[in-house]
């Protein structure tokens, strides 16, 4: 799922102090691709955490990483 997120969630994803969850509680693996200069963040959700509970992504949080 690609993100639209502000410079400062960027930041905070990037640095570990935020985290990306989904609907189903899933925490979010977060890539970050340039491509002819434009950036675009994707998220998918760990191999783990789709095989114990699997489902498609419909909604995605920031959240502070010590909430989880």
């Amino acid at each position: 799922m690609t993100l639209s997120v502000s410079e400062e969630s960027l930041t905070g994803l990037l640095d570990g102090s935020l985290a990306a969850v989904d609907q189903l509680g899933r925490r979010l693996e977060v890539e970050i691709e340039l491509e002819h200069g434009t950036r675009t963040v994707v998220a998918h959700p760990h191999r783990g955490d789709f095989a114990r509970n699997p489902g498609g992504i419909t909604a995605v949080n920031i959240v502070s990483a010590a909430a989880r």
